[in-house]
């Protein structure tokens, strides 16, 4: 995702969490002034009410761990989740993570 900014007379082009996740409350500024200056984030990718964000993460399918990948996910989901917040997964690797656990036991019942 990309943040588009002018700046005396140049227009910047760069990565919202460039160059890495936020590691201070600048960097956390820094983000927040990107989602609600550009147009396609916010309301998009950030809910207008800012109760909700959509994170989207792409994979080289042919290379992937499925099973390690599932692992991963949960134990994410773990981590984030409390009383106030809420995960969902979603997507083709989600879809066949979940089904390539439970085909043993699919199998077994048939």
């Amino acid at each position: 995702m990309k943040s588009i900014t002018t700046y005396g007379g140049a227009i910047q082009i760069r990565e919202v969490f460039y160059p890495g996740v936020p590691q201070t409350q600048d960097d956390a500024n820094r983000v927040k002034f990107a989602v609600y200056s550009t147009k396609g984030i916010r309301g998009l990718y950030v809910s207008q009410d800012d109760t909700a964000v959509l994170v989207h993460a792409g994979f080289w399918e042919e290379e992937l761990d499925f099973r390690y990948l599932y692992d991963r996910m949960m134990e994410l989901q773990r981590e984030v989740e409390d009383d106030n917040h809420t995960v969902y997964i979603t997507g083709f690797p989600w879809l066949y993570t979940t089904i390539q656990r439970y085909v043993p036991q699919v199998s077994q019942v048939f």
